[in-house]
């Protein structure tokens, strides 16, 4: 450094330096040197080269911090859709209370077959749902909300409530011989409706190998076939009394979709047997020979699951 003379005395110079942060960027800021003090011109150059260096990650940072904002709003845009697809699935799948209400109604006008068709639109939303919210992940997007719950609140109605005031329905306003037996059809359908509750809230309702532990309250197909065959009154009873009965009884069914035992044949055979059924309701009047024929399948499935249950070991994990 050397003295100024004459109008140099009043020279100033322009420097950088860092002085913090500010929103994360360095912020270069001019600091005004007073007369007395004149750089030399390589002190000129390298403060130059830091001027520009500054500038450089001045404009490095604010690109990141763009992309960043960029990225960070993408994920925010992809989150909010996976959410709303979720949150779309619980919907589809309470769709299932919608057809337990018409199927109510259809009941209490009369009209058994349109009935039996909402709790057949009931069980493909229901035989859906579960493929759906897996692939939607709702469990990762709606962790406070749990679709498993929904889903055995419907299917309550749908295959326990709605089937077994058909059945009460149709038989407690027929003349019946005596108190005494009208007291045992409510006795009879009360425990029913008691039993499938055991059921949907026990923890042990469904393994971990793919197997519904006691009777799966399946009393849709039960009233399917009371209202198809027209049996007498004993029979119906003893029927309804022994499913509810096997409800409590650890005998093991089989979870077509869960399992790996003849799998295509049960969801093939179970596809089949459904079209088959939707066929007899809109016939006016089905054939008995294709009633009876249609009971092949539920006969295999139960035989077939007393076969499994007696020869292959129980797998004691609970299904999540």
């Amino acid at each position: 450094r050397f003295e100024p003379q004459g109008h140099a005395a009043g020279m100033i110079k322009q420097r950088t330096r860092f002085v913090g942060k500010r929103s994360g960027f360095y912020q270069p800021v001019i600091e005004r040197h007073g007369a007395g003090t004149v750089p030399n011109a390589f002190d000129d150059v390298l403060g130059l080269c830091r001027l520009a260096r500054l500038w450089r990650q001045r404009a490095l940072c604010l690109c990141c911090w763009q992309n960043d904002r960029f990225r960070l709003g993408s994920v925010a845009a992809v989150m909010n859709h996976r959410v709303f697809l979720a949150w779309c699935v619980h919907a589809y799948t309470a769709l299932g209370l919608v057809c337990a209400l018409l199927a109510l109604g259809a009941l209490a006008q009369g009209e058994p077959r349109l009935m039996f068709l909402w709790l057949v639109l009931a069980f493909i939303i229901d035989a859906s749902d579960g493929v759906l919210a897996r692939r939607a992940r709702v469990h990762h997007y709606t962790p406070h909300f749990s679709g498993r719950k929904l889903d055995d609140i419907i299917d309550y109605l749908n295959y326990t409530f709605v089937p077994v005031c058909f059945v009460g329905w149709s038989f407690l306003e027929l003349p019946l011989e005596s108190g005494l037996a009208t007291f045992g059809w409510v006795l009879v359908l009360g425990m029913t409706l008691i039993a499938s509750a055991y059921g949907f809230c026990s923890d042990a309702a469904k393994t971990g190998d793919g197997y519904f532990t006691g009777f799966p309250s399946y009393w849709n197909v039960v009233a399917f076939y009371v209202y198809l065959l027209d049996p007498p009154h004993w029979l119906v009873l003893c029927v309804m009394l022994g499913f509810a009965t096997m409800t409590f009884w650890p005998l093991r069914y089989l979870y077509p979709t869960k399992n790996s035992h003849g799998q295509w044949f049960a969801i093939g055979g179970g596809v089949a047997w459904g079209l088959g059924c939707v066929a007899l309701l809109l016939l006016a009047a089905p054939p008995a020979w294709a009633v009876w024929l249609s009971l092949a399948y539920p006969a295999w499935y139960l035989a077939y699951s007393y076969w499994l249950h007696a020869t292959q070991p129980p797998d004691n994990a609970y299904a999540e």
